[in-house]
């Protein structure tokens, strides 16, 4: 939200992106922790909301990515193009949610770390 008003910015919005980096700045130290008998399969959840924004008429798509229990991945973004249908939109979710999926299996493999299944869901 604060990336869509950096263009045309109020105080307000300059003292949000103040506190966000602050609290980044405090907290460091905490990551995702995995334990050694976590299974690395993906699970990956998405949905769409079709012509959601007022102005500009394009879909909203979220996405989250779990690599066994932890989320390892988040977006939330509006979609580049105008989707003609509710159908569209999703599908344009879930390409971009794999597409993202597909680079975090080859990272994990180019350190021979073994994906043994990848399930995506998307409300309907």
């Amino acid at each position: 939200m604060l990336r869509q008003l950096m263009q045309d910015p109020y105080q307000g919005h300059w003292d949000a992106a103040i506190r966000l980096l602050r609290y980044l700045k405090s907290n460091l130290c905490q990551g995702i922790l995995l334990s050694s008998s976590t299974h690395f399969n993906f699970k990956i959840y998405c949905d769409s909301n079709w012509a959601r924004c007022a102005m500009t008429y394009r879909s909203i798509m979220r996405y989250f990515i779990q690599l066994g229990t932890p989320r390892i991945s988040r977006k939330i973004k509006k979609q580049d193009m105008v989707s003609h249908s509710s159908t569209e939109a999703r599908h344009r979710t879930m390409a971009n949610a794999g597409s993202e999926t597909m680079w975090l299996h080859n990272l994990l493999k180019f350190h021979s770390i073994p994906v043994s299944s990848t399930v995506l869901h998307c409300y309907n």
